[in-house]
């Protein structure tokens, strides 16, 4: 499948982190569940996973600066929902390649 192939190809690095983040927190809450999802789903084949590593300190520095968002709305609804999909999606994408790296 043509598609198929960016599977394996670490594309995200090439997308600036703030703009990455900036069009996530303007998105509706399901559709951040949608990116999370796809996100969780890039990183579920190991043999994959070994090619996109290099996406690993891009994951962090999105990671990161998701979560000074979270402390900028601290207190607010908003600011706890943000926790929880850090914890769902990116959380999980970086563990899975830090496992890899750990092969």
């Amino acid at each position: 499948m043509p598609g198929q192939r960016y599977s394996q190809i670490p594309i995200l690095k090439h997308i600036p982190e703030v703009d990455f983040v900036n069009k996530f927190l303007s998105l509706e809450f399901t559709d951040k569940q949608v990116v999370g999802h796809a996100l969780t789903r890039r990183y579920e084949i190991n043999d994959f996973n070994k090619k996109l590593l290099e996406e690993l300190d891009w994951l962090k520095s999105v990671r990161s600066l998701l979560l000074e968002e979270v402390d900028r709305r601290r207190r607010k609804i908003t600011g706890h929902i943000l926790r929880e999909l850090i914890e769902q999606y990116f959380n999980q994408a970086i563990q899975r390649l830090e496992l890899t790296k750990l092969d």
